[in-house]
């Protein structure tokens, strides 16, 4: 038989197969000089579990056998190859091995076409390759529903598969589409098949909320289903995102044959329940980064290498940049295609292969605005924009800052990462960075500080440890001794924040002192300078507060919100617009300054013309607001009075008896409410309710046992601090019996 009788006889089997069928015949041309006839005896080996495939074989004669090693080692059949069917496409074309052994179950004929000829049919003629692609994703599709699927509705049979599979519709939304909105008729299900999407109540109104992001194989939208309601939020994707829909006819069929897919979905309803009522909603999302060098500068490069090293240890990772994905790939610039090159399919589904079998993907941008960064941009869940700490915003590179604006305008989505020099730098002009990149959060790191890194990267998966401390003046003291037992107990502070007291404390600490920093200045600040003796004529307050303005300047300097090691912020009560102001940025020393301020003891701070006074009127103990900015447990400190204020006369003595009670040892001075007293407990009571609300919503709250100490005790310093601690510390040894992570 001639060769072109051979080709022609080839050609004709090859257009039998579902992967070639579609190819028009003036393209065949391109392969047929590629194509071989290979034979199997019965047993022999195609492949074997992670083999690469250099060419796709269409079996046209005889049965291939699928088998994989279970769990205990032995060779499970999971399927079978007829003729026509064809073996390795999916490696040909998307890159990886294989993950199964095939193996001829009688003596078999096959064609065979090299990786070669293919990547000529994609060139030559793409749309005829386009076709092939489509089968393939066809393919790959149904590979992913086969995983997912049982994952909600428990094991199926083949029957009730292909009926799921043919009724539902695929859905891709490209990064910001939105899926459905709030008040939509609730007429479907979905599910995630590869992608993220977000849920948001009240979207662009005042009372915008972000409820919680949705990964691979979640199902949306059962509740309203189920119900006959409507979507209680809209959805949109985070990054480019594959679903399938399921049609209420669809699902009904489904559920009368398989009364457990009810069961399934109850099962998922009670999850979500659960979590809507626990205050910290963890997560095990996969998660994808962008990690992109703005500058271009040879520490940053430094630090992701080792920043994606220590981010290994947190989950499978996969760290790609330009140069790993043309070597992984095997074809050379295919990292920097365009969005119309051909391959662009292969390279989305092996991404999406690869997203599937990682916990965190860490795409590394080019230092140019090149498509590959591009590409990391819009895959990725965040973007990590590298900063080193000592570079002026003019040195940014300006068309990566365009394509960052282009490709993610979102700033929820961006992050800022300034690398510093040593533990005896100090940042500073962080507000000109965040003034030219907009961005939801930022973190200083000290370059080869492993705590740093591991505290960003708890952050990243939402798992930091967020300290919140409330107000309660000479009380607040125990705050260090509640610092000191979590250091030593190893519990991370990732962040902290706080109002009045619990701010002066927790500010310092963001600052980067330590805790004999922290009893150095604070027993200046409260004991040896006196303070409370620094009186005035009581117009607008009783003390002056000089005193402690000017060793405040002190401690604090022109330190500025954006300059702190530690993400901090704290709260304060607005006379001005009768609200609760959170104080993210400027100046610190004035931010403490606000929630500092006693209405009556000293004077209200004045921040761009608003009255501002002590944040324990509104707010004393702000866990919500913690939670608003910071993803993870919430350990809440509380060292509020707890006693009610009494007195055991009929009335309050004259000013002359209460001094001479006062003066007296024997007399019971402490049935009587001083001045501070009364007006301590007259500014938080409207808040007592919240604080003690707050307590419940946080994951772990401390009530420190302060009673016997007053409003203003600083003699009582060194005990204050020591009753922290050690109550503490019983406190930790109990979270640690229920599960506190030790780090």
């Amino acid at each position: 038989m001639s060769d072109e009788t051979n080709h022609t006889a080839r050609l004709e089997e090859l257009q039998k197969s579902e992967l070639f069928c579609r190819i028009d015949e003036s393209t065949w041309q391109v392969i047929c000089e590629e194509i071989d006839l290979v034979g199997l005896k019965k047993g022999q080996a195609l492949f074997r579990e992670g083999d690469s495939a250099d060419a796709i074989y269409v079996l046209i004669q005889g049965e291939l056998e699928i088998t994989k090693t279970s769990e205990n080692g032995r060779l499970a059949n999971i399927g079978e190859i007829k003729p026509y069917m064809s073996v390795g496409e999916i490696q040909v074309l998307r890159g990886g091995r294989l993950e199964e052994n095939i193996h001829a179950a009688s003596d078999c004929r096959l064609l065979r076409i090299p990786k070669a000829a293919i990547e000529n049919l994609s060139i030559n003629t793409p749309a005829e390759f386009q076709k092939i692609l489509e089968v393939v994703r066809q393919r790959v599709r149904e590979d992913q529903l086969r995983v997912i699927l049982p994952k909600i509705f428990g094991a199926l049979d083949e029957k009730t598969f292909l009926h799921i599979k043919n009724n539902i519709e695929w859905i891709h939304l490209n990064r910001r589409a939105v899926l459905c909105r709030e008040g939509d008729p609730g007429d479907a299900i979905y599910i995630i098949i590869s992608g993220r999407l977000r849920a948001v109540k009240d979207h662009g109104g005042p009372d915008e909320k972000k409820l919680n992001d949705m990964g691979r194989g979640e199902i949306l939208g059962e509740m309203a289903f189920l119900t006959g309601g409507v979507r209680s939020a809209m959805l949109y994707a985070v990054r480019d995102t594959e679903l399938v829909k399921i049609s209420r006819a669809t699902f009904e069929i489904f559920a009368n044959e398989n009364p457990r897919t009810l069961l399934s979905i109850g099962q998922t309803l009670a999850r979500r329940m659960l979590k809507a009522e626990s205050a910290h909603r963890g997560t095990n999302i996969q998660l994808n980064l962008a990690i992109v060098d703005i500058c271009d500068d040879a520490k940053v490069k430094t630090f992701i290498e080792s920043f994606t090293q220590a981010l290994s240890a947190h989950g499978a990772m996969l760290h790609l940049n330009s140069s790993k994905l043309n070597e992984r790939m095997g074809i050379p610039e295919i990292a920097t295609i365009a969005d119309d090159d051909p391959l662009n399919i292969k390279l989305s589904a092996w991404f999406d292969e690869q997203e599937s079998r990682h916990d965190i993907m860490a795409y590394e941008s080019d230092t140019t605005a090149t498509n590959w960064t591009k590409r990391c941009v819009r895959n990725a869940d965040k973007v990590l924009l590298i900063v080193d700490g000592t570079k002026l915003p003019a040195e940014a590179n300006k068309d990566m800052l365009s394509l960052l604006q282009q490709e993610c305008p979102e700033l929820s989505a961006r992050e800022i990462i300034f690398i510093h020099s040593g533990p005896d730098s100090k940042p500073h002009g962080t507000i000109d960075w965040l003034n030219l990149i907009k961005a939801e959060t930022h973190y200083h790191i000290r370059q080869n500080s492993e705590a740093d890194m591991h505290r960003v990267i708890r952050f990243l998966m939402e798992k930091a440890y967020n300290l919140v401390l409330s107000g309660g003046a000479a009380c607040g003291l125990a705050h260090m001794g509640v610092i000191r037992a979590l250091e030593e107990n190893g519990i991370p502070i990732d962040s902290i924040s706080g109002t009045s007291m619990g701010a002066v404390i927790a500010s310092q600490y963001a600052m980067g002192m330590g805790c004999d920093d922290l009893l150095k200045n604070n027993l200046l600040l409260w004991v040896s300078s006196k303070p409370m003796r620094d009186l005035t004529v009581p117009f607008i307050s009783f003390l002056r507060g000089q005193k402690l303005e000017r060793i405040a300047k002190w401690i604090y300097g022109d330190a500025r919100i954006e300059d702190l090691w530690r993400p901090f912020f704290c709260v304060s009560t607005s006379l001005t617009s009768n609200d609760q102001v959170v104080h993210r940025k400027g100046p610190l020393y004035q931010a403490i300054r606000a929630t500092t301020s006693v209405p009556g003891l000293v004077p209200p701070a004045i921040i761009n013309n608003e009255i501002l006074v002590d944040g324990g009127i509104m707010n004393n103990l702000p866990v919500a607001v913690a939670r608003r900015f910071f993803k993870g447990p919430v350990i809440a400190v509380d060292v509020t009075e707890a006693k009610v204020l009494r007195i055991s006369e009929d009335g309050f003595p004259s000013p002359w008896k209460h001094l001479c009670q006062r003066l007296l040892p024997s007399k019971r001075r402490d049935l009587i409410p001083g001045i501070f007293d009364i007006m301590y407990h007259s500014a938080v009571v409207g808040s007592q309710r919240r604080t003690e609300q707050a307590g419940k919503d946080a994951d772990y709250y401390l009530r420190l046992p302060l009673d016997r100490f007053k409003f203003l005790e600083f003699d009582a310093f060194d005990e204050i601090v020591e009753l922290g601690y050690r109550f503490s510390n019983e406190k930790i040894m109990e979270w640690k019996k229920k599960g506190l992570a030790d780090f």
